[in-house]
């Protein structure tokens, strides 16, 4: 079979329910990593200004930019090793980790 044939076959499947669900859910997953990430700034600096009552402005400022750095750099470097694993073993299992995982 041909690169075109599989095309054509596949562009007169409707798209069901199933399809729409993964979106959703997708969609779903990824707004709510949104939310943590654009929340976390709300919330660091008091949850530091509590873990750490007897420290400055400055302490506490230097602290915050740790924490952020951290998360920036696990959050890239996870999408390296994962999407590398996902490359190896599959996008299911390298998905079913990274949920164990996180």
């Amino acid at each position: 079979m041909q690169f075109n044939d599989a095309r054509s076959m596949n562009e007169n499947k409707p798209v069901g329910g199933a399809q729409w669900m993964v979106l959703f859910a997708a969609f779903l997953g990824w707004l709510f990593d949104g939310f943590e990430i654009g929340l976390f700034p709300v919330v660091g600096r008091p949850a530091l200004l509590n873990l750490i009552p007897s420290a400055g402005d400055a302490v506490v400022g230097l602290w915050f930019a740790r924490i952020t750095a951290a998360f920036l750099l696990g959050a890239a470097s996870g999408g390296l090793i994962f999407g590398w694993l996902g490359d190896r073993i599959g996008r299911v299992r390298a998905l079913a980790f990274t949920i164990t995982v996180g």
